[in-house]
């Protein structure tokens, strides 16, 4: 039986039913587990039951805080930006008391709202705060994760200097404790940084590493990955390696359903190589 599959007998059980508390966090963590599948739209709406249980429920602070940050992800991840917009207010003005775990969740999601709406100055702000509130002792990969969304926001942002420290800071965690998808990943993101900083980008040994079919990349990623690769190989005047990239990238987008980020590509192919509006990282690699 699945992870889902337990949590759903979870939600039909009387006991559960009858708690409120308790209804919300089973919610909650079928949320999660849907956003883990790629199942967004569903995800959303449980967050957004789980939200309202807690409500009914008076729930302290930091529990609706952690849950409200994760529905304002559903929400962005189903592509409903405007709904996590309106949620957003409701992250931003946390106190001090509350603890740092919950605390980073929030500033992580207002981060994302800002990023998908294209002030990735604003989503760097909120991802250094919450930088500062991890300690040294938190999970490893958590703190890996929050590096690699500074850096794409440090990239969007067009602070290159910064963006090239960051991912270098995850060049030795990735290598020792990252999955191949995860390597490739950062393959991509030291490429991205180069490219940033002008000049022939990243070498041929470089872009070499940048598989899309890496197994183990979602769609969408496959598809972002591509589209770096193609920018590589026309900084370094590969012209036909890079126009074979941003075709297979488009197509990839288009069987993804990301239409919008398909049309980019084409855009982009007929520009020269030059981004023609802003640029956004897949969600699963921006968002914890």
């Amino acid at each position: 039986m699945t992870g889902l599959a337990v949590l759903d007998q979870l939600l039909d059980d009387p006991l559960t039913e009858a708690a409120s508390l308790l209804r919300a966090r089973v919610l909650d963590q079928c949320a999660r587990a849907l956003r883990r599948v790629d199942r967004p739209a569903e995800a959303a709406r449980r967050a957004e039951q789980a939200v309202a249980a807690l409500a009914e429920a008076n729930a302290p602070v930091a529990a609706s805080t952690e849950v409200l940050a994760n529905l304002v992800m559903a929400h962005l991840e189903a592509g409903d930006e405007q709904r996590a917009e309106e949620l957003a207010p409701a992250l931003s003005d946390l106190g001090d008391d509350l603890p740092a775990y919950p605390r980073v969740t929030a500033l992580w999601a207002l981060a994302g709202v800002h990023y998908l709406a294209a002030r990735p100055d604003r989503a760097l702000e909120l991802l250094d705060r919450a930088d500062a509130l991890l300690g040294s002792d938190d999970e490893i990969r958590l703190r890996t994760r929050l590096v690699r969304a500074r850096a794409r926001a440090a990239i969007g942002a067009g602070r290159s200097e910064d963006a090239s420290l960051l991912v270098g800071q995850l060049s030795a965690v990735v290598a020792l404790l990252g999955s191949p998808a995860e390597r490739t990943v950062q393959a991509a993101l030291e490429a991205l940084a180069a490219l940033s900083l002008g000049g022939e980008g990243p070498t041929a040994e470089a872009t070499s590493a940048i598989d899309p079919d890496t197994p183990g990349l979602a769609p969408v990623e496959q598809a972002w990955i591509t589209v770096v690769r193609a920018r590589a190989h026309r900084a370094a005047g590969r012209a036909t390696e890079a126009e074979a990239d941003y075709r297979a990238a488009a197509d990839r987008y288009e069987q993804a359903g990301a239409y919008r980020s398909a049309t980019q590509v084409w855009r982009e192919l007929s520009a020269d190589g030059k981004p023609t509006g802003p640029e956004t990282v897949p969600l699963a690699l921006f968002l914890p």
